[in-house]
């Protein structure tokens, strides 16, 4: 704990020559100018993260339209298949009615 003869000792030696006092006034200025300099580099990497957040939404807005395009283009394949399919039944109907029709034409 505290000894009451010690504390006025201690005050009377900051005083007596104002060394510590000089010595502590470097001190504080050096803490303050660290904080300062803390104070900038935070600001700095706010920015910094602000624009990073920035970035990352624009790179999510990107991956969703990806998304989106990608769904677009299965959507389209998936039309373009089926009618694929019409088509080549649509053919082979057509083939099938025309050998019928040479069927009939051997037979008349």
């Amino acid at each position: 704990m505290f000894d009451c003869a010690g504390s006025r000792g201690a005050v009377h030696e900051r005083t007596a020559g104002g060394g510590n006092v000089k010595d502590l006034a470097a001190r504080f200025a050096e803490v303050e100018k660290r904080v300062r300099a803390l104070a900038a580099d935070n600001g700095h990497l706010r920015e910094r993260v602000r624009k990073l957040e920035e970035e990352l939404g624009r790179a999510s807005e990107g991956a969703r339209e990806a998304e989106t395009l990608r769904a677009r283009k299965e959507q389209v394949r998936d039309r373009l298949k089926r009618l694929l399919r019409v088509l080549e039944a649509m053919e082979t109907r057509e083939k099938e009615k025309e050998k019928d029709l040479q069927g009939s034409d051997l037979t008349l």
